[in-house]
């Protein structure tokens, strides 16, 4: 005689396309996957100036932050995305947050 259903060991072969089974997105994340990095709304601004081709200067005077500021930000979004460079970071707008960014600006540099 088999045991009842209560009595069976719970393996993932038992919950095999049960509503309790772990879906495969789950699994994935649990795994370590990276999460992607969450930016302020300064942050944001930022990183739109950087792809859309401002300059360092108007993106200063734009957020009305002295530039040291503005340095230390752009700092702390290339270790945020792993960027290792400005172009990289602004790269990684391109290809992360949409081509909405993509319209250059004129101006001097």
């Amino acid at each position: 005689m088999q045991p009842s259903i209560a009595e069976r060991p719970v393996t993932p072969a038992t919950i095999k396309g049960t509503p309790n089974a772990p879906s495969p997105v789950a699994s994935v994340a649990a795994k370590g996957a990276p999460v992607p990095p969450r930016f302020t709304a300064e942050e944001t601004i930022l990183l739109r100036g950087l792809a859309s081709g401002s300059s360092s200067k108007e993106m200063a005077a734009q957020m009305r932050l002295p530039r040291e500021t503005l340095y230390r930000l752009i700092g702390d979004l290339r270790r945020k995305t792993g960027a290792s460079s400005d172009t990289a970071l602004a790269v990684w707008v391109l290809r992360n947050m949409g081509s909405g960014t993509s319209e250059r600006r004129g101006g001097s540099r």
